[in-house]
């Protein structure tokens, strides 16, 4: 049996994901920890001048946020 490297690589900790507003479509990228629950938050929506909710839509990828540069 052959062991692959993949098998030992790290898993990143940090995802990227979409989070939308409920008011209107506008949309923002934001980071969160693998560990933390779906985000539900209260921000400034430009397209409607208010503060709204804005709740997790889409996980797009995991990051590595230990490899601190350009290499």
């Amino acid at each position: 049996m052959q062991l692959s490297l993949v098998n030992f690589a790290k898993k990143g900790r940090t995802l990227l994901v979409m989070v939308k507003s409920t008011a209107s479509n506008h949309t923002m990228l934001m980071l969160r920890d693998k560990a933390v629950e779906k985000y539900e938050f209260i921000r400034f929506d430009p397209l409607i001048e208010r503060h709204v909710i804005y709740k997790e839509t889409k996980k797009l990828r995991t990051i590595d946020k230990s490899s601190g540069g350009d290499e």
